[in-house]
């Protein structure tokens, strides 16, 4: 993932592969968006930007007009949902910094 942001206008996670349920399958995934880590299920933790939202089986989501704020650091978070209605992990990135310093 990211370590630097310089556009401001939105936030964006993907994932791909070693996502699988063999009893079920995967149904859906859910993101969410903070400016904290999230260690707990998705009943639990605190998504202060954008709660789990459901995203579809797409690999990707895109959280358009946020205003970020320079030196902060956003977390993206994905879990999975089998067809059986059991919700995988939270798996989160590590962040990005929203950056608007010009490199010297």
């Amino acid at each position: 993932d990211l370590d630097v942001n310089t556009n401001a206008t939105y936030l964006s996670v993907s994932w791909c592969c070693g996502w699988h349920d063999h009893e079920s399958g995967i149904k859906e995934y859910y993101v969410g968006y903070s400016t904290a880590p999230v260690t707990a299920d998705v009943g639990g933790g605190s998504l202060d930007i954008l709660n789990w939202t459901n995203a579809g089986l797409g690999g990707t989501h895109v959280l358009p007009d946020v205003e970020l704020v320079s030196g902060q650091r956003y977390y993206s978070c994905v879990v999975a949902v089998n067809n059986a209605g059991l919700f995988s992990d939270v798996i989160c990135t590590n962040g990005v910094v929203y950056d608007m310093t010009p490199p010297q």
